[in-house]
């Protein structure tokens, strides 16, 4: 159940990713062509590309294959290989609680400013 409903997800990803390259795409031919922009193209293609984004390092983390100092933690033996593996997922934690504090701090401060738009 559990591999069926991450292989949606990230075939929800995929196609979210293939939108924001069409959009991209077409956006620029229309405004090149024809001095026609899609309206909001920009803002709705760079908040779908966020998500893409995040969905690619939950993926990734999912399926541990994001990058890892494998050369350094193959070259080892047993317990020091699980202390470099922890580490490095211990890095990798940290760092997305500091990101997704970020956003959240700023997600938090547009709404308050009352902010709708980038333009």
């Amino acid at each position: 159940m559990t591999k069926k409903f991450v292989a949606i997800f990230e075939m929800v990803a995929a196609a979210c990713l293939a939108f924001v390259t069409a959009l991209t795409f077409i956006s620029v031919f229309l405004r090149h062509l024809f001095n026609w922009p899609i309206p909001d193209s920009f803002d709705g293609g760079k908040l779908l590309l966020g998500m893409v984004v995040f969905w690619g390092i939950a993926a990734a983390s999912h399926h541990d294959k994001h990058i890892q100092v494998d050369a350094l933690a193959e070259a080892v033996a047993g317990p020091w290989r699980k202390l470099i593996k922890t580490f490095a997922i211990t890095v990798t934690f940290v760092s997305m609680a500091v990101l997704a504090w970020m956003v959240f701090e700023k997600v938090g401060s547009t709404y308050v400013a009352g902010e709708q738009t980038f333009d």
